[in-house]
């Protein structure tokens, strides 16, 4: 009789420990790992590698933008005008435009914009991990009218990485109740 073939689940090879579990730290030596597969556990502490070792964690401490890209209200505008239609976009992006950058914690953005974050597998939140290890701050995001104009992405990488650390964002357009 054939042994039936097993198929092991899917590693996290290229996730850094942080994106997989928050609180969770790579041991500074070789011993026991408490992620399989990770790739900082299997880089060497040589000199000229401690670097990477370090990069792996830069995930876990996204550094934000202190204003809006330029192109994000674009994006929003794009999105918004599905919702609201031409001339009522015009009037909330040009609000959020103005209105200052703020910081509110990111599970309450979730909570607030009645949204359930996206999961790590998703191609855009698998973005910015890339940008962030790469040196780039993100863009804050946009919430018009109790929704994500904008920053969707980034939100759920935040509240994956934290759910409790502060995101920045412009939050405009409030509707009356």
């Amino acid at each position: 009789m054939k042994p039936i073939p097993v198929i092991a689940p899917a590693r996290a090879v290229d996730m850094p420990c942080a994106a997989i579990m928050p609180s969770t730290r790579c041991p500074p030596d070789q011993g026991e790992h408490p992620i399989p597969g990770c790739r900082a556990a299997q880089l060497p502490l040589e000199p000229q590698r401690i670097g990477e070792r370090e990069r792996h964690h830069q995930v876990d401490r996204l550094q934000w933008k202190k204003d809006v890209a330029q192109h994000d209200y674009a994006a929003a505008a794009s999105y918004l005008s599905i919702r609201f239609g031409e001339n009522r976009t015009k009037q909330v992006v040009e609000e959020l435009r103005k209105l200052p950058v703020i910081t509110r914690r990111a599970n309450d953005i979730l909570r607030a914009t009645r949204r359930d974050p996206l999961p790590l597998s998703d191609p855009g939140v698998l973005k910015d991990p890339k940008k962030v290890l790469g040196g780039e701050e993100l863009s804050p995001i946009l919430v018009a009218e109790a929704d994500i104009a904008d920053g969707y992405h980034r939100l759920s990488l935040a509240y994956a990485l934290d759910p409790y650390t502060e995101v920045p964002l412009k939050l405009g357009g409030v509707p009356a109740p």
